[in-house]
């Protein structure tokens, strides 16, 4: 079936317009009345849309549904965008392959649903809205210039680097300031907010994470588990000593060594209160460690230790 529930017949010369019945009738492909399969890029027909071309639109296209249209933001019909509401500074290039329905009889509009691939150029335009975008992190972009790529794949290669860039300049095509900072969105499948089932809601689109940041995380936090077997280790040992002195003493009994660990208890044990308070100092030390950690690493705050990217995000 077609792509609009009809199924179009290959080289049905019935639908095609005159102008693509005249080139196939000139072509040197013709012979016999039985038309060229298209070999080599010999003409075939194609069943192409006829267009709406608004008044200050130039257009340049083939028999082959292919098209670049000169004239003002108009995403869809002749009132739509900046163009249909007789705005200026809102020129466009529309280049656009395989428009539909694939009908010669059927008169179109621009469409970014169903055209089968565009690249579209407006100095002034709603590229977001246009293309039925999320807003996601860095918002919707309204009445700015834009540059929006729809096809059924994408490929954007480069032989060395690929670079995404923003905020380069103090001011927009408009020139206005640019007040906002603003990153890159990654987003699969246009949702930007869904529902987690083992964590509630939560935004799906999450910051992405920074990687030499994390390394320092971890590797404080592999820092502060080592302190606490320290200081583990450190106990075990001293507690030893507290239990042969216990021992040592009628009627005293096993229990009397857990007092020792409180501050300030008149026992010459373990050193006397000096080792406790040193005991009790490493513990206080090891929090406070502990909440550095999250601190610099784990909440986002004036840290540029954050863990987290501040501006680009993903799902």
């Amino acid at each position: 079936m077609g792509f609009f529930g009809k199924k179009l017949k290959e080289k049905d010369q019935k639908k095609l317009d005159d102008c693509v019945k005249d080139s196939i009738e000139g072509s040197e492909a013709q012979t016999s009345g039985v038309v060229s399969a298209g070999l080599n890029c010999d003409k075939i027909p194609e069943a192409v849309p006829q267009f709406a071309r608004a008044e200050c639109e130039v257009i340049y296209k083939n028999e082959n549904n292919a098209w670049i249209v000169l004239g003002r933001d108009r995403p869809f019909g002749k009132s739509s965008g900046y163009g249909g509401l007789g705005g200026t500074q809102c020129g466009s290039i529309d280049l656009v392959v395989g428009r539909r329905p694939l009908n010669p009889e059927t008169i179109t509009n621009p469409n970014f649903i169903s055209d089968a691939a565009r690249i579209y150029i407006s100095q002034r335009t709603n590229i977001d809205a246009n293309m039925g975008l999320v807003a996601g992190g860095v918002g919707m972009s309204r009445s700015r210039s834009a540059i929006g790529m729809k096809a059924d794949s994408v490929r954007i290669v480069a032989r060395r680097g690929i670079k995404l860039v923003t905020g380069t300049d103090k001011k927009n095509s408009r020139d206005q300031r640019i007040r906002t900072e603003l990153g890159i969105d990654l987003i699969a499948g246009n949702e930007a907010v869904a529902p987690f089932p083992s964590f509630g809601s939560r935004p799906r689109l999450q910051p992405l994470v920074l990687g030499l940041n994390s390394v320092d995380a971890l590797n404080d936090i592999v820092d502060r588990v080592t302190e606490l077997g320290s200081i583990i280790s450190w106990m075990l040992t001293h507690m030893a000593n507290v239990n042969s002195a216990l021992t040592a003493l009628p009627g005293i009994g096993s229990v009397a060594a857990f007092s020792v660990l409180s501050p300030g208890t008149p026992t010459p044990l373990i050193g006397g209160p000096p080792g406790v308070v040193a005991l009790f100092a490493s513990f206080q030390s090891f929090k406070q460690n502990c909440d550095a950690i999250k601190t610099n690493y784990l909440l986002e705050g004036p840290s540029n230790q954050y863990i987290c990217s501040r501006h680009n995000r993903t799902n």
